[in-house]
């Protein structure tokens, strides 16, 4: 006997000591990703602090140069008008200043001396002329030269010399034609010059497309296109209304955005299954360790050997042709493929949203109609708080069970004594006695209703079921 059970013991006991390993290997992994995560979150707390520190010096550091380049500008605009700013020239300077002039002129210029040492009244009353020199800046009292005299004009007689413009001929003229003249050639006489009609594209457009303020025209260029008998274009949008260049479109097309969206779809169901798979491996984990292991008896060598023999598939070599149909854009397959993957992870997100949605936790009042083969489960109505708080009776009989419509399916149902009250305010649910049901659930509840058939009340309160 001991001989018998010895195996089964040391067979349980190597599986017991495998799951203790992994629950330790677990544990330990656990432990790493706890510490790592509390040692990064303390890290990021540092750099977050050393960050703020140096973004609120940015922004102290911004504003005294915003400060400053405001001062400045402040300073220059009263200088335009004839006074001296103290953002310019510091009170401090200006006092220091002017007595270190009052000093000179006691020394050197007996007699002389200044009538007004306060620097307020150079700020606010004194006309300054002012002169920079590379870095320097240099102000002094405006000092009005002497008055000319009015320019007296002995002849009557105005000689008006007409220059040439020498660039324009240089573009339309051959070198033969100008060799005598040079920039500086005047005439007394305006010089003839017959240039073909410049074409410059004319459009409505004016009030939709942004001017430049200045026109910049290349002298070459227009010449060039004067000679062809070409339109001049002022600006690149001109052409591109005329179609000469044709607008290049940043938006991607309907494949890009397919794919662009299938991409996006594609990444987020690939982190919701690592989520799902973990939890799907965390919870097999705890089935198996609550699992009962079953008694099996001793392996035992058969009697008889088994035969193994080796067949070989015989696969056909008969050639078969398929006649395939290529669409006319070879690069709308790859968007075919997404859009195909795209609809059904659309799909199925909407299937885990609507039964994480359907499963909240609530109490719920259930109806089950069984016949054996089929089990036919209808919700009749959804209960706030916890079922310890509502009285509930069973209905006497349940029968007269029967379904409308064909699309539009609804269940109809008599029950006689099944009432639902609040023990708290001991106000009475009214129970329908006709349910809206999906059109599936009413064929196969036709088929159950049909025969001879069970039926009861359920109780629903986080996924535990409970008979009325």
């Amino acid at each position: 006997m001991m001989n018998y059970y010895h195996p089964i013991c040391q067979m349980t006991d190597k599986r017991f000591d495998n799951i203790v390993s992994e629950i330790q290997n677990n544990h330990d992994f656990i432990q790493n990703v706890t510490q790592e995560t509390a040692k990064f979150i303390t890290e990021f707390e540092k750099v977050s602090a050393k960050l703020s520190s140096l973004s609120l010096k940015q922004m102290n550091d911004s504003s005294e140069i915003n400060k400053y380049l405001e001062e400045i500008t402040i300073g220059v605009h009263e200088l335009l008008k004839g006074k001296l700013s103290p953002f310019l020239i510091p009170p401090h300077v200006l006092k220091h200043t002017i007595s270190q002039i009052q000093i000179i002129l006691n020394d050197k210029f007996k007699g002389f001396y200044l009538t007004h040492t306060d620097p307020t009244h150079y700020y606010s009353n004194a006309n300054m002329l002012y002169t920079r020199q590379h870095s320097h800046f240099f102000n002094r009292y405006a000092i009005l030269p002497k008055k000319v005299d009015q320019c007296q004009n002995n002849s009557d007689s105005v000689t008006i010399l007409h220059p040439v413009n020498l660039a324009l001929i240089k573009s339309f003229f051959s070198s033969e034609t100008y060799n005598s003249i040079m920039g500086v050639t005047t005439f007394t006489n305006p010089a003839v010059l017959n240039l073909p009609n410049l074409n410059f594209y004319n459009h409505s457009f004016s009030q939709f497309i942004a001017q430049d303020q200045q026109l910049h025209f290349s002298l070459k260029r227009i010449a060039q296109a004067t000679k062809k008998d070409k339109v001049i274009f002022k600006s690149l949008s001109e052409s591109m209304l005329d179609g000469q260049i044709s607008a290049i479109e940043s938006w991607p097309d309907f494949n890009g955005i397919i794919s662009l969206v299938a991409l996006g779809l594609s990444i987020i169901m690939t982190v919701a299954y690592v989520l799902l798979f973990n939890k799907v491996r965390a919870l097999t984990t705890a089935l198996i360790l609550l699992q009962k292991s079953p008694s099996i008896s001793a392996f035992v060598t058969p009697i008889t050997p088994p035969t193994f023999n080796f067949v070989r598939n015989v696969q056909s070599t008969t050639s078969e042709t398929y006649k395939v149909d290529f669409i006319s854009q070879l690069g709308q397959w790859p968007s075919l493929v997404l859009t195909s993957l795209t609809i059904i992870s659309f799909c199925v997100a909407i299937h885990y949203i609507y039964t994480q949605c359907r499963s909240q936790p609530h109490t719920q009042v259930i109806l089950e109609v069984s016949n054996g083969l089929h089990c036919v489960v209808i919700p009749i109505l959804n209960l706030p708080l916890c079922p310890s708080d509502w009285e509930i009776s069973a209905p006497s009989n349940i029968g007269n069970l029967r379904v409308s419509g064909t699309f539009i399916t609804r269940f109809h149902v008599d029950w006689s004594g099944f009432y639902i009250v609040n023990i708290n305010t001991k106000q009475e649910i009214l129970i329908p006695d006709t349910i809206p049901i999906n059109p599936i659930k009413a064929r196969i509840l036709k088929s159950v209703i049909s025969t001879t058939f069970t039926s009861y009340i359920l109780i629903a309160h986080h996924k535990y079921f409970k008979i009325v």
